[in-house]
């Protein structure tokens, strides 16, 4: 199956927004910028409110796994590079002791 050209540039875009964003909100945002996606829209499917939403791109929300797997199956971006900032969110706000419990079933 050839590429086109959005795909590359969506997949540079990804990887880019990856790089550039140490907080799971701003990766959140930045993706779905990336997308042209409002946030109202990605509100809707996922299942929570604009404002929830603001509130999590922000960083004034911390939010669990299942919202970040949702999140990630809404934008269609692998639910890995959300999780390393999930896991570095938690730690930066619990301390290093914190203890982190990821589970992903199939």
């Amino acid at each position: 199956m050839k590429k086109t050209s959005k795909t590359k540039s969506r997949k540079k875009d990804y990887l880019d927004a990856v790089w550039d964003h140490t907080t799971l909100g701003g990766l959140i945002s930045a993706l779905r910028s990336c997308d042209e996606v409002s946030q109202k829209d990605l509100a809707e499917k996922i299942g929570v409110s604009p404002q929830f939403l603001s509130s999590v791109e922000h960083n004034k929300k911390m939010v669990g796994v299942k919202f970040i797997m949702k999140v990630a199956k809404a934008l269609d971006y692998p639910p890995e590079a959300f999780l390393e900032l999930f896991v570095r969110d938690w730690i930066a706000k619990d301390g290093p002791s914190a203890e982190v419990k990821i589970t992903l079933v199939g």
